[in-house]
């Protein structure tokens, strides 16, 4: 029996750097590299890392317009991505995004 499983998010934080534009195998995508802050208890911050790869065409305009320091929300799933180096096999996970906000 096959299961679907929710896989949605939403997240909000801080470019760490401007925009990457690549064609990677005919398609265009743009590379968004954000920081998020988490407060889990008073006085303690963790700052989480991701990278979001934007594929839909309609977002290209708003991401060509990013620049770093600026504030977005993005919702979108995640994705993991596996390759193998010398050494071993690596993977990390990244977000596709659906829709992206400026705040």
């Amino acid at each position: 029996m096959k299961t679907n499983y929710k896989n949605n998010l939403e997240i909000e934080g801080n470019l760490i750097t401007d925009p990457r534009h690549r064609i990677n195998k005919k398609k265009e995508v743009f590379i968004l590299k954000i920081a998020v802050c988490f407060y889990p208890c008073e006085n303690e911050k963790e700052v989480y890392y991701f990278d979001v790869e934007v594929w839909e065409e309609s977002l290209f305009e708003l991401c060509s317009q990013l620049v770093k320091g600026n504030r977005i929300e993005v919702t979108g799933r995640l994705k993991e991505i596996r390759w193998q180096d010398l050494r071993s096999n690596k993977s990390k996970v990244v977000i596709v995004a659906s829709s992206i906000k400026r705040n």
